[in-house]
């Protein structure tokens, strides 16, 4: 790079994330420099935790609304973690309580750069944005939302209950390593643990002991829904290359495989693809009311997912699509749908359970197909949430959690 290129790049830097982004940004060109690039793990060194601070239940008048201080990190445009946590801070503001939302972004950029696209992709969160350091004091509750952000709050000595909302098994996301272990360690931070879904709350039992409130899987009718005036031609897979995750590596092969199969079924694919051994149809951007129509015009959906089932299928559901996934137990305990055609974890197998799929969306119709999730909503499971945050600050003041052990 040149000098007058060097000179962009930092400018670039400064005006995205400030002294801290700069900061990160010199960071991250000196360990490529020394060869050390390593992973990256978007924690600021400083917030490595060991054990969690002393901390107590704020004592509060059981009339007054609850303060509500959530620790995010940086929201994508569409992200579906994002998507099921703010739910949850509308559940709660719609119970009347007051939320806000501190963005931790571990490379030092300020949350006033994700505000905009929190109000853009949900508009209808009210939480003020603010920097994770702003301030802690006058929360009743805080909740942590990823490791890292459990890491953060398990340094905060404000009082206020310490809840740990998780949406999968976090180390799972992680070669075996210094990375998965930091994750693994915030399971015994003692915070109080809600788990979206049986699977992940089996996990947390199984291998550490941890019994959390399960929170249902619910399905956003208001967006998905049936079209039966719609042609049911073509199949959908969401691609998200680089999630290893989500399948994307053996997705690829056994798109390909299917269109040998079936030439005469259109491919479309929502979000980037880089190569492909087939024609598709590439949707890099939509809304949920875009790739709504989209399903419309599905017959089946390729929704792989190696750890938690993600919202995917759920949606596939919803709007009238017979979801191919990888055969796995955990996925099952949370969505065990007769129209969901399951295959093994290979590109053959996969392929011919797309074509099983065209089978069953012709024998069963899609509104069949969305009768499976009709009865799950995100209001339902946004009243489970609300009431299970508010008994945890229901507890005598005097009880303290470090020295029990957490909240249970």
């Amino acid at each position: 790079m040149t000098g007058w290129g060097i000179l962009r790049r930092l400018v670039a830097e400064w005006r995205e994330g400030g002294s801290g982004g700069l900061r990160a940004s010199g960071t991250r060109w000196l360990r490529r420099k020394l060869g050390s690039e390593g992973e990256d793990l978007h924690l600021r060194t400083g917030d490595f935790a060991t054990a969690p601070e002393p901390w107590r239940l704020r004592a509060r008048d059981g009339s007054r609304p609850l303060s509500v201080t959530w620790l995010v990190t940086p929201p994508g445009p569409g992200s579906g973690g994002h998507t099921t946590i703010f739910r949850m801070v509308r559940a709660l503001e719609d119970a009347g309580h007051a939320c806000r939302l501190a963005v931790y972004d571990g490379r030092g950029r300020p949350a006033s750069l994700y505000a905009e696209t929190i109000r853009q992709w949900w508009p209808a969160v009210r939480a003020p944005v603010v920097d994770v350091d702003a301030g802690t004091e006058g929360t009743d509750v805080f909740v942590a939302t990823a490791w890292q952000t459990a890491h953060v709050l398990a340094n905060v000595t404000a009082d206020g209950a310490r809840l740990y909302f998780a949406q999968d098994y976090e180390p799972w996301f992680y070669a075996q390593g210094a990375v998965s272990e930091l994750a693994d360690r915030t399971y015994g931070f003692g915070f109080e643990t809600f788990t979206v879904g049986q699977a992940i709350a089996d996990e947390l039992s199984r291998r550490h002991g941890v019994e959390p409130t399960v929170i249902p899987y619910g399905c956003d009718h208001e967006v998905y829904g049936v079209d039966e005036s719609a042609g049911r031609d073509s199949v959908v897979f969401y691609s998200r290359p680089g999630v290893a995750r989500r399948g994307f590596e053996i997705a690829l092969p056994a798109l390909e495989r299917f269109h040998g199969l079936r030439p005469d079924v259109e491919i479309h694919v929502v979000g980037p693809l880089p190569r492909a051994g087939f024609p598709a149809v590439v949707h890099s951007t939509v809304t949920p009311a875009e790739l709504n129509r989209l399903y419309q015009r599905c017959a089946a959906g390729l929704a792989l997912s190696y750890t938690n089932v993600s919202l995917l299928p759920f949606e596939l559901l919803a709007s009238g699509v017979v979801p191919v996934m990888n055969d796995w137990a955990p996925a099952r305990t949370d969505l065990d749908d007769p129209s969901i055609v399951w295959a093994a974890s290979d590109p053959e197998s996969l392929a011919q359970g797309l074509c099983r799929a065209l089978e069953v969306q012709a024998a069963r119709g899609p509104k069949a197909v969305a009768a499976g999730v009709a009865d799950r909503t995100w209001s339902e499971s946004g009243r489970v949430f609300v009431s299970a945050v508010e008994r945890s600050c229901s507890r005598p003041a005097a009880v303290s959690a470090r020295t029990e052990g957490g909240l249970s």
